[in-house]
């Protein structure tokens, strides 16, 4: 592919922009001009970490290969190409930054990068050779030190065991940094480009501080604003104060926060994942272990081959109990207020909702599902939440239906329009316009109805067409008998929060015409459509990954390689366009 002048130069300063960003690190305002006062800890609290410029390129060439989008791949290599290859960086080392707590009260972040130097004589090329500014002088009279001048500043530069630390101060360099291939090996080995908050590394008093500050921040925010409504300030109130309790846990009982992104040609998909790692010999660490420890009720129904899936079995901790049962407790009023014709009803229903919140068990489902023998090809949305005392909240709930059938403004609602198998199922179908009628038409039939199912054991949702009720008839019938519990194999743990998508189901709901609809049919049409996202504790701590298969890259990669494209496009047409 033959490439302009024009285009050249401007892949050339995008990757010599790279090299100077990485190098010098001019974006990041960490680092004032201060003196530090000590050399510091050699353990960073933040490490960002990229596995190897040689892994990253080959994550940026995957993408663009699966998007079909070949041409921007050779751009890149052009760009590379006239920043001497680059020459001078060990491309199969890892490299990123740290951020450093220097000593004080408070303490000060120190931002250092770290960059594999395999020799520092062509790095110095490298970076006087390309279209972006700057240059790698040796500072005469000093071992290994050099200072790197840029447009925004100047960095200074020390080399030791093959690296490259970077930092504005040349203080913050007076350490003795631990080796960045041991210091960052899980991370390498675990992901292609990662971040670690490593709070097992900030000292007791530090933490602390933080605590001091966090409380009093808390605190006056957390008080009445005026003119606000009491019912609304106690929502609010409780709220912070869940996050107030949840960052007490993350800084008294946190030992690290890694977020990494992982992409293999291999698998054909790009995993995601967060990862929480407490004090094993805490409680935080022991009440996470027990997130899975419930079975759901709904296990047998959860079909991960649906179009949209999502399932929940959650234990909850003490904590997590006391701060639902607050918020129910909060809320009742509220809605008594709103209702107050049938204040008894809600307090009825709030009361059977306290006593499955306080058994210690989230489980609930939600599916989206294709209906059978639909030559429309719609959709039903069918769900469940497991809850305790069903017959006093069913009672309730109908009571509250009866007197919203009186609203004129509610729309058409049924009570008591079928049952099977104890459920009671009511109907409500709203005052729908013609647009909301052609929308919703293609994904849940023309005139799409809420079915509401309460029974003993569980509260049942549908919405759709008649079809929907018969789906969740059938539900209802899996789960009798011995066919409601799903089978476990021996080792492995229960998933408490699963969310499944798979794209190409939904393609045939999509308007054709729709640009999203056509780049989706695109990506997706050969497969690999699935998004699966998973919660699950680990031995001390928790785990949220998200899968993401070759479709999304490639849905991914064609929005970049058509923006890139439009964008080179509009530069070569304007009247300043540098080529010939």
């Amino acid at each position: 592919m033959q490439m302009t002048m024009g285009r050249v130069k401007t892949w050339r300063r995008l990757v010599a922009g790279l090299v100077i960003l990485v190098l010098a690190n001019n974006g990041v305002a960490l680092a004032q001009e201060q003196n530090s006062g000590s050399q510091g800890s050699a353990s960073p609290l933040v490490i960002f970490n990229v596995a190897s410029l040689d892994r990253l390129l080959g994550d940026v060439r995957y993408l663009f290969v699966a998007a079909g989008q070949d041409q921007i791949n050779e751009q890149i290599a052009a760009g590379i190409a006239g920043v001497n290859d680059l020459k001078g960086i060990d491309r199969t080392k890892p490299f990123g930054g740290m951020i450093f707590l220097a000593p004080g009260i408070p303490p000060r972040p120190v931002f250092v990068g770290y960059v594999p130097v395999s020799n520092i004589q062509e790095l110095t090329q490298t970076i006087a050779g390309g279209d972006g500014p700057g240059q790698l002088k040796k500072i005469e009279g000093e071992t290994d030190r050099y200072e790197l001048v840029g447009r925004e500043g100047n960095q200074q530069v020390i080399l030791k065991a093959g690296y490259a630390f970077i930092s504005a101060e040349a203080e913050a360099l007076d350490r003795k940094f631990l080796d960045p291939v041991k210091l960052t090996s899980a991370l390498s080995s675990s992901h292609d480009v990662a971040v670690s908050l490593r709070l097992d590394t900030v000292p007791v008093a530090v933490k602390n501080i933080l605590l001091t500050t966090l409380r009093a921040n808390f605190a006056a925010t957390m008080q009445q604003r005026d003119d606000e409504p009491d019912g609304p300030y106690q929502l609010r109130k409780t709220s912070q104060g869940n996050t107030l309790e949840f960052m007490e846990l993350l800084l008294t009982e946190g030992d690290r926060v890694t977020l990494g992104i992982n992409a293999s040609q291999e698998s054909r998909a790009a995993v995601l994942e967060l990862k929480l790692d407490t004090r094993k010999d805490g409680n935080w660490a022991k009440s996470l272990k027990e997130i899975g420890s419930k079975p759901s009720y709904f296990s047998s129904l959860v079909d991960e081959t649906a179009p949209l899936s999502f399932s929940m079995s959650w234990a909850m901790d003490k904590r997590e109990k006391g701060n639902l049962l607050e918020m129910l407790k909060v809320a009742e009023p509220q809605i008594a207020g709103q209702l107050t014709a049938v204040a008894p009803a809600v307090t009825s229903l709030f009361g059977a909702l306290s006593k499955t919140a306080a058994g210690g068990h989230l489980d609930a489902f939600v599916q989206y599902r294709p209906t059978k023998s639909d030559e429309n090809k719609n959709m039903v949305i069918i769900g469940g939440l497991k809850v305790a005392n069903g017959q006093q909240l069913s009672a309730a709930i109908r009571t509250i239906l009866i007197q919203l059938k009186s609203n004129p403004d509610v729309g058409d609602l049924e009570i008591d329009i079928d049952e099977h198998e104890g459920v009671s199922f009511h109907r409500f179908r709203g005052n729908r316009s013609a647009e909301a009628e052609a929308g919703g038409g293609r994904v849940l039939g023309a005139e799409p109805s809420v079915y509401i199912g309460t029974g003993p054991r569980a509260v049942w949702v549908s919405v759709g067409g008649t079809a929907s009720l018969k789906a969740v008839k059938s539900s209802i019938d899996k789960l009798s008998g011995s066919g409601r519990k799903k089978r476990v194999v021996r080792g492995t743990r229960p998933v408490p929060f699963q969310f499944v998508l798979n794209m190409a189901r939904w393609l045939d709901t999509m308007d054709p015409e729709r640009p999203f609809a056509k780049l989706a049919r695109e990506a997706f049409g050969g497969g690999a459509d699935r998004l699966q996202v998973d919660i699950q504790p680990t031995d001390n701590g928790m785990r949220v990954r998200v899968n993401a298969q070759e479709g999304f890259l490639k849905l991914l990669g064609m929005a970049i390689g058509r923006g890139i494209t439009a964008r080179r496009e509009a530069a070569e047409n304007s009247p300043d366009d540098e080529s010939p």
